[in-house]
């Protein structure tokens, strides 16, 4: 009844678990359950779990072949100690340079929206981008994705219609959530050079039953990322001023498509300098629901960018992650006004 292999590449290592070294991909069971939610939507929630539960891994790989994934096939002898393993993740080459940023720079906003119907969740995200509205003076697009359990694209419209009338739809896939419009809205500022652009989504919606609901994290990960990302630009200014790209929450070693670094701002909030990023090849991204989140990793290396909080985090789905790691660092943040987060 659950056919993992339907599913290309990622998203079946999702359904199964384990990557094809038959190693886990570690990612939460609340999560995976999310997701083989929305792909098969008629399969009951119990078969789910049980699938999710019975899953073993078949695919274990020892040897020449696991060693040459891990380290990339980059291998250094020593004549002391034997081969000295520097994956591609462990890149440290910068080809960014220092740069200064005026006062009357032009900040752009792009963002992805899906908004579910009867659930509140993308209008409290678009909330947020409106208390900041004043930081973006450039180019402001949104691209809606909608289907058979969305407000119409006019809801989204009237809503935003005060902070801009630049808004295109496109018909939701699951199978890409952001990605189905995340090439366009690159596009959209890609002949706006010596500016700064800032990229979001809607976070929450597809999690709406359980969003500020004490046990997931979401709220407070959604509401810190907007703080941390656009309440202070004098802070975004000086980390853009040294690296290409910048956002918070930074992880390392996720997202095994061709060419990635192997890192990513978990949650998927980030600015980045137009002129560094249109003159690489921008336009590859990762044709499956995660592209938006790896695509500063097929960008630039983890040297190239800049962290505004958090950097090598852990797994933000995790409320106890949360309460000993991230509640605790936040007490010790001088750089931003956390207020917002004092309810715990």
């Amino acid at each position: 009844m659950i056919d993992c292999s339907s599913l290309p590449g990622r998203l079946a290592e999702i359904c199964t678990g384990v990557d094809q070294y038959g190693n886990s991909i570690e990612m939460p069971v609340s999560k995976r359950l999310s997701y083989l939610k929305m792909w098969f939507p008629d399969v009951d929630e119990d078969l789910l779990i049980e699938h999710i539960r019975s899953q073993k891994s078949s695919k274990e790989k020892v040897g020449v072949t696991k060693t040459k994934f891990a380290t990339g096939g980059k291998v250094r002898p020593c004549s002391s100690c034997g081969p000295k393993i520097f994956p591609q993740s462990l890149s440290t080459a910068n080809n960014v340079s220092p740069i200064s940023i005026g006062d009357n720079v032009k900040r752009n906003f792009i963002m992805h929206i899906w908004p579910k119907k009867n659930v509140g969740t993308w209008q409290w995200n678009c909330d947020q981008v409106l208390k900041k509205a004043s930081l973006f003076n450039g180019k402001r697009v949104i691209g809606v994705a909608v289907d058979d359990n969305t407000d119409p694209v006019e809801k989204v419209i009237e809503y935003m219609r005060d902070f801009t009338d630049d808004i295109f739809v496109v018909r939701n896939n699951p199978r890409l959530g952001e990605v189905a419009t995340f090439p366009q809205l690159l596009s959209s500022v890609s002949d706006h050079p010596d500016t700064f652009t800032f990229y979001c989504h809607a976070k929450g919606v597809r999690h709406n039953q359980k969003f500020g609901d004490g046990k997931s994290t979401i709220l407070e990960w959604s509401k810190l990322m907007y703080e941390l990302c656009l309440s202070d630009w004098e802070v975004i200014k000086n980390s853009l001023e040294q690296k290409a790209m910048t956002g918070c929450f930074k992880r390392y070693g996720n997202f095994k498509t061709p060419g990635n670094h192997r890192w990513h701002y978990s949650g998927t909030f980030y600015w980045f300098r137009n002129n560094d990023v249109f003159s690489r090849n921008w336009s590859k991204v990762d044709k499956m629901f995660f592209g938006a989140e790896s695509w500063p990793g097929l960008m630039f290396t983890k040297s190239e960018t800049d962290c505004l909080f958090l950097d090598d985090a852990g797994d933000l789905y995790s409320r106890e992650y949360w309460e000993s790691t991230i509640f605790r660092k936040l007490e010790d943040e001088k750089k931003f006004n956390i207020s917002l987060l004092s309810q715990k």
